[in-house]
């Protein structure tokens, strides 16, 4: 039994250290999916904390059987974004919850602003759910049978999906490619 599954086990028979291990191991994966939906950090931190209280008070529904306990997460992150979207935007289409606007001036670093705007460019040409795909797989590094349970797709798909969105990305904008894997490797915020 993995140290994952005994802190899961703790959890549903109430055992709140076993939850605060889970949230220490996974609490920046989750905030840096957020923070790539939005690029705020206070929504992104709003964003997080709402999920995992949202996780502590549903862990009892929680089946493994279903899939893993981190993709259990995202899906949850993901409905929060789509409910920060909502909130703020009620007229517009949830299909597309890449950039929330907050409408406060939030000063965000240079060098971020320049990768983020080159490669933000080309992602919106993307379908949100393709977008998706590239998150999960090269900033969050989730394999696709993570990918595949969080955006309830089959695992195949992601995969020739995501193929296919970095061969096109190769071929039409080498400098986004390019800015894609750097920011991938070193995320500053």
């Amino acid at each position: 039994m993995s140290q994952e599954h005994k802190w899961l086990k703790g959890c549903k028979q109430g055992d709140s250290k076993a939850f605060a291990a889970l949230y220490e191991t996974h609490v920046k994966r989750i905030y840096d999916y957020a923070y790539f939906k939005t690029y705020h950090k206070e929504t992104a931190e709003d964003i997080t904390s709402s999920t995992f209280m949202k996780a502590f008070g549903q862990i009892q529904r929680f089946d493994p059987k279903k899939g893993a306990f981190l993709a259990w997460l995202y899906r949850i992150a993901r409905n929060e974004i789509c409910d920060v979207f909502r909130q703020k935007h009620p007229s517009l289409s949830l299909n597309d919850v890449w950039d929330l606007p907050t409408g406060e001036n939030v000063e965000i670093d240079a060098i971020n602003r320049e990768n983020y705007r080159i490669l933000y460019e080309y992602l919106q040409n993307l379908t949100p759910e393709k977008r998706d795909i590239l998150i999960l797989r090269i900033w969050q590094d989730l394999p696709f049978q993570e990918i595949a349970s969080i955006l309830k797709q089959n695992e195949g798909q992601c995969k020739m999906a995501f193929y296919r969105i970095i061969k096109k990305m190769q071929k039409e904008v080498a400098l986004t490619f390019l800015i894609l894997m750097m920011v991938a490797k070193h995320v500053i915020r």
